[in-house]
């Protein structure tokens, strides 16, 4: 193969395998991130451990929940006092300023995949809210865009996983009598009545109360220097009070598992470009390890004289064909001409006819190929031929010009 094209075949292999890997370690860690996020929070909830799930949520929460329903197939609702984040709408917003801590009640319905909410159109999938006065408030649990058309149609985490986050702050409504979730029909799925418990829904209990210094200087300065005394003096309060955030032990496997990924992807394309399309050093390397450390004999293949090449496993493309440009009456010439050669390994034959233009192509094991033999007509012979020939490289090429015998014909 040409040098040139053996470089330009190099530039394009490993140009495209490193871009590859960059997308890939920009992808993955985010990709494992959701997956191992997402597992646990499944598992935790199945396994009734509400809290451990909350911890993935982001804001503080009290891990003693205030509210939990079980009604059949391991299905459930649980609530959490909390105060969470959203971004701040109001017209003096600075970059200091840009989120807000807001009370809230959070938690999960999980384990619903019966729950309906999925449709391409005139979707009246919502939850609705009612406090002491039954004035209410709905809440969009549509977040996913299935079909491309710019409309949300679905939610992510049920399709994906069976539960849907839940995040009830006190922007709208300052108590909370009532939970609805509607389907995509806008048909009652569940409903919650809260006044049967014994816990008043209204943003007021000592959670709330122990949280709101740390809060309003957040609200006031999200970048404040006093965040880090308030927070600690927070959550000395109680054991109970938890800081949630993405950045968690799922972040930290993902982290590792990735790392192992891109590693190894890398480490792929060095070792298939270097025993494919370069020098091999890796194979060398390993070859000498074995044969000086391990003492491991490998059985070494003969070779044909000082400037041979190394018989292997390897194929050639290999086109024989004949020049008759010298020969006076083409059309007289023998419709068929077999030719042979032979190495230690094997022999190799090509027919060349007529209807093929005297030209065969064959796939042939690389080395020293010697004892030319054919059958050509007496009338004819070879012209400047070599009787051995070194077959090697992406292909090679044998041309075999054929002249009219001096005084062939009477021979005959």
């Amino acid at each position: 193969m040409n040098d040139k094209i053996k470089v330009f075949i190099k530039v394009i292999y490993y140009f495209s395998a490193f871009t590859l890997g960059i997308f890939l370690a920009i992808f993955i860690p985010n990709r494992l991130v959701y997956k191992y996020t997402m597992d646990i929070i499944v598992d935790s909830l199945n396994e009734k451990k509400y809290s451990d799930a909350m911890i993935y949520m982001g804001g503080y929460y009290n891990s003693d929940y205030v509210y939990q329903v079980d009604f059949g197939n391991n299905s459930g609702i649980v609530l959490f006092e909390s105060v969470t984040l959203r971004n701040n709408v109001s017209a003096t917003t600075t970059a200091s300023t840009k989120y807000r801590l807001e009370y809230a009640y959070s938690g999960f319905i999980y384990n619903v995949k019966d729950y309906n909410v999925k449709r391409l159109s005139n979707n009246s999938s919502k939850i609705l809210l009612y406090d002491n006065a039954n004035k209410t408030q709905s809440i969009s649990i549509l977040d996913l865009d299935s079909d491309g058309d710019s409309y949300f149609d679905t939610n992510n985490t049920l399709d994906d996983r069976g539960f849907i986050y839940l995040n009830f702050q006190n922007t709208e409504l300052k108590n909370l009598n009532k939970i609805e979730f509607l389907d995509c029909e806008g048909k009652v799925f569940k409903s919650f009545d809260l006044s049967t418990v014994n816990y008043k829904f209204n943003f007021e209990g000592k959670f709330f109360t122990d949280v709101t210094e740390f809060l309003n200087e957040y609200n006031s300065n999200n970048n404040s220097d006093k965040l880090k005394t308030l927070d600690e003096k927070f959550r000395a309060i109680s054991n109970k009070y938890i800081y949630s955030t993405y950045k968690n032990s799922s972040g930290s496997k993902a982290t590792t598992i990735s790392i192992i990924i891109i590693v190894s992807y890398f480490l792929g394309v060095y070792l298939f470009g270097d025993l494919v399309l370069g020098r091999r050093h890796t194979w060398k390397a390993l070859k000498f390890i074995l044969t000086k450390v391990f003492k491991v004999k490998f059985k070494e293949k003969p070779r044909k004289g000082a400037d041979s090449s190394i018989i292997n496993d390897y194929k050639t493309t290999v086109t024989i064909s004949l020049d008759l440009s010298k020969v006076k009456e083409k059309d007289l010439f023998q419709d068929e001409v077999n030719i042979s050669y032979n190495s230690e390994y094997e022999i190799i034959d090509f027919k060349l006819t007529k209807g093929n233009n005297y030209k065969e192509v064959k796939q042939v094991r690389n080395g020293d190929y010697t004892n030319f033999k054919h059958d050509l007509s007496s009338k004819y012979e070879f012209v400047g031929y070599s009787s051995s020939v070194n077959i090697s490289g992406f292909k090679t090429n044998i041309l075999l010009i054929v002249r009219d015998k001096e005084g062939g014909y009477l021979d005959e």
